[in-house]
């Protein structure tokens, strides 16, 4: 009685187990003609939908995702011109005693920041056995002394001060952009990953060079620069007005397109673009995206991120 009982009971289970192969091949075969068919019929709209995303307002804020309205703008052309950092010679103070004498003492020290009218030492004449200070006449460092108390003056430099607050940038302008770089022109000098707008101050000949000198008078703050650093910098010499122009960072790359992420509401959408003319700011755009439609201007590629994360995951 039991074999036949467990003999029962396999032959169930062999069949519930032919029934639910039977219904899941049935299955898998319905969802791949529906598949199908939705590819079919809305391939457009799939492929769109993967470069999509929904961020919330107020997620979007935190993150510091930038938008604007697309309309005309400004393509500058410019050269590009190498030179150094400088410290310009109105800017280093060189002090001598006025009169051979003996240095009573010493109020300054190597390093130390001076303010103008600050005494640096005491001499005392001698010709007239009177004694006089010696001051800063600039703001700045004391980069050099030669002056220690009981030593006596004779023509040489006793401190040297250097004013660093502003540095200059030493442009070599070659003949064959000469001509079109002039006093006044916009600049933007690069140093240290930093960008600098700054204007031409003075373009100098050279007496035994080929090239131009153009001075650039940069404030050392807020970034610190150093004389002696190397710079590049993008002179403007000209511009031209286009209809449609937005910031090269809005630009995207997906799929081997390159675009930008329309806007509306909450919800971000991928839309390729045809690019014109370019500087190293902005982007002419030529077709895909209209006047008036509202862009991810600034960190962008956080939208990117978010699209390539969600793919990521229903790819498992």
């Amino acid at each position: 009685m039991n074999i036949r009982k467990n003999r029962f009971i396999g032959v169930v289970a062999l069949v519930i187990v032919a029934l639910f192969s039977i219904a899941t091949v049935a299955q898998e075969h319905n969802d791949s003609e529906h598949e199908h068919s939705e590819s079919g019929h809305d391939t457009d709209s799939a492929h769109a939908e993967a470069h999509e995303t929904t961020i919330s307002a107020q997620a979007a804020r935190q993150a510091g995702i930038e938008v604007s309205q697309a309309g005309p703008g400004v393509i500058s052309q410019t050269v590009t011109a190498y030179g150094r950092l400088a410290v310009g010679p109105e800017q280093i103070s060189h002090v001598r005693a006025r009169f051979t004498g003996i240095i009573r003492e010493v109020n300054a020290t190597l390093g130390e920041q001076v303010e103008a009218g600050r005494q640096l030492a005491e001499i005392q004449s001698n010709e007239s056995l009177s004694s006089y200070a010696i001051t800063a006449p600039i703001n700045g460092v004391v980069l050099e002394r030669h002056a220690n108390a009981g030593e006596i003056t004779q023509d040489q430099v006793l401190f040297t001060i250097v004013d660093f607050d502003g540095l200059w940038a030493e442009l070599q302008i070659f003949p064959r952009t000469q001509s079109g770089v002039q006093a006044g022109q916009p600049v933007h000098v690069l140093v240290n990953d930093h960008r600098i707008p700054a204007t031409i101050d003075q373009l100098l000949p050279s007496l035994d060079r080929p090239y131009l000198t153009a001075r650039i008078s940069l404030a050392n703050n807020p970034q610190p620069l150093m004389p002696g650093e190397l710079v590049s910098a993008e002179i403007q010499i000209g511009s031209e007005s286009k209809a449609l122009v937005i910031p090269r960072q809005a630009l995207q790359s997906m799929e081997g397109e390159d675009g930008v992420f329309i806007q509306s509401g909450e919800d971000y959408r991928f839309v390729p673009v045809e690019i014109g003319e370019q500087d190293s700011i902005h982007a002419e755009i030529v077709s895909g995206l209209q006047t008036g439609d509202t862009y991810v201007s600034g960190n962008s590629f956080l939208i990117k991120a978010d699209i390539q994360k969600s793919q990521a995951e229903h790819s498992h």
